[in-house]
Formats: structure tokens, sequence, C-alpha cells
């Protein structure tokens, strides 16, 4: 709902066609008139015919991953901390087409795994700390060494508010890190198309025949299906007509049917279904309080399965 054009006020449009370089100096002036709002303006209250101290707080702010580094200041998911939650390090692998990708297991062969229970959570006050350590290094190169090294290059003038808190004040969205990463990733890896990796000693490969097949059903299935439920989803041989919409829509109400049965083990599946289970709850428009150590609970050990 949030994304509706209708719940929106538009603040203001950064012109492209690329991002800017220094996006403070775009937000400045939003910032002063948020301060301005935390404090307090005079309203009117036309109910009761006064005049009464209006205050509003940003709580939160949203974007994808690319935007929401700048947002923040932080190097992003192609650092060496690429999460901004949490402290995990990436470490480089090889891809198809000899280039390095970053991942970051939580279990690695010399011992520096980490504990998915008790993650190294990043706090306000370290944010803060590093990033003006950062902003008060003498010069560029040294600046660029120490933000590698944390993670962070700078302070987001948002922590200027009050209600903000780094990074608490800034969730994470689920179109990039699962619609158009996890799921295409996951169905490359059972097609065999995944950076060149065979399924070694697993057997979770599914033949392209078969493939073909659900592919022609996801496309037959158009005609027959609402267009509420969301878009078309198009053949697997075309790619790159997925959006992350499309994937969306195959991973939740598609895949849990044209997969069943075409693992020839089916716990590929099961792990399959837990994770669109999940993903469904997450989406949902409301989760209750007590749902969420389930949740938590059931993506540790989706992962930890995974990476099994």
């Amino acid at each position: 709902m949030r994304t509706h054009l209708s719940n929106m006020i538009c603040t203001g449009v950064i012109p492209g066609l690329h991002s800017p370089k220094d996006l403070n100096s775009f937000l400045q002036p939003l910032i002063d008139e948020l301060i301005e709002l935390a404090r307090g303006v005079e309203a009117v209250d036309v109910v009761n015919k006064e005049l009464f101290s209006l205050h509003a707080h940003v709580l939160s702010a949203f974007g994808d991953l690319p935007a929401m580094a700048k947002l923040m200041e932080f190097i992003g998911h192609n650092g060496h901390f690429p999460c901004r939650l949490c402290k995990i390090m990436s470490i480089p692998g090889q891809t198809a087409k000899d280039a390095t990708h970053l991942y970051c297991p939580l279990h690695r062969s010399d011992n520096t795994g980490l504990d998915p229970y008790y993650l190294p959570l990043q706090t306000h006050q370290e944010c803060l700390d590093e990033g003006y350590s950062v902003l008060q290094a003498p010069n560029n190169n040294a600046r660029a060494n120490l933000a590698t090294d944390c993670g962070i290059k700078g302070v987001t003038l948002l922590a200027r508010l009050s209600s903000i808190r780094i990074p608490d004040s800034f969730p994470v969205e689920a179109m990039h890190l699962v619609w158009i990463n996890l799921i295409p990733q996951l169905a490359d890896l059972w097609r065999e198309k995944f950076n060149g990796l065979d399924a070694g000693f697993e057997n979770y490969l599914i033949h392209g025949l078969i493939w073909n097949s659900m592919g022609n059903m996801c496309v037959d299935s158009t005609g027959t299906t609402p267009s509420s439920f969301g878009c078309a989803v198009p053949h697997f041989k075309n790619h790159s007509h997925f959006t992350a919409e499309s994937w969306s829509r195959w991973a939740t109400h598609i895949a849990p049917n044209l997969l069943c049965r075409r693992f020839m083990d089916s716990r590929y599946y099961v792990h399959f279904v837990q994770l669109v289970n999940l993903m469904n709850k997450c989406t949902d428009r409301s989760i209750a309080q007590e749902e969420l150590p389930a949740i938590r609970q059931g993506f540790i050990e989706w992962v930890e399965d995974f990476e099994q």
C-alpha cells in the first residue's frame, strides 16, 4: 500500500539519468523541514476550533538495496560488509565468466563462521562512530581504506532526526533480496545454470525438457488466471523477460504446484516450499507479534539447510 501514489506525498524529484554523487545535498531541504515538524508546528483543530502544536516523526526509510546503501552512506552489497544490519563479512567466489562474486555463508572452512542465533548486529552508536571516523580521515585514500574496513563511508543526514536509529530504521526489502536475487538463483541452480556449478554429490537438478514443459505451462496459464493475481509469467527460455513481480508470482502461486514431484529427492521441494511459506508470512498485510519468533527460526533453519 505504501507504493500507491494516493498514499504518497512527493517532496521532490532527483533528476536522472544517474544517481547523485552527493545525495545529502538533495535531502538537506527535506531534513530541515522534518526537524521543524518534529519540534512542532502550529496547526488548527477544526473540530474544537482551537490551535495546537502538531508533531510528526519519521520512523523508517524504504528503498531498494542500491538506494538504501546511498541513503545510509554504506558501501552496500558489493562491499566486505554487505549487510546493513550485521557485521557478517563476505568472501569472494568465482563465477562462470571468471568474475568475482561475494557470498556471505554462515559456515566456513576456516572456522570464522557465525552463529545465526547470535549475529554481530550493527548498533546506532557504532554506525555513527565509524561514519564520523571515515569523514574525519586526513585524505581520500585514508577515507576509502577506512570505509572498506568497516563498510560505512559517512553519516546519513537522516541521523539528524531523533526518531531515526541506524540501522533499525532502514528495514530490508523483499524485491531485491528475494524476488530478483534468491528465487532466480535457485531456479538457475536447479537448471545447472548457476556460475557453472553442477550438483556435485546432490541430486537437485531438473532435466531441461521438464523445465521447457513447465515454461509452457506458465505461458498457457496466463489466459486462465485473473489479472488480480499478478502479471503474466514468461517462459524460462525468456529469462530476461522476468521481473520481480513475475518471479514473485511464479514462486508463490505456480512453482509449489509445478515443482511437486519434479525433484529426485523430495527434500529439495520441501525446502523450497518452506521458503515460500516464510515469504508469504513476511509479505502479508499484517504480522502478529507472536509470529515473529517462528518466522525468525524458520529463516535460520532454511539458510542452514541450504548451506548443507
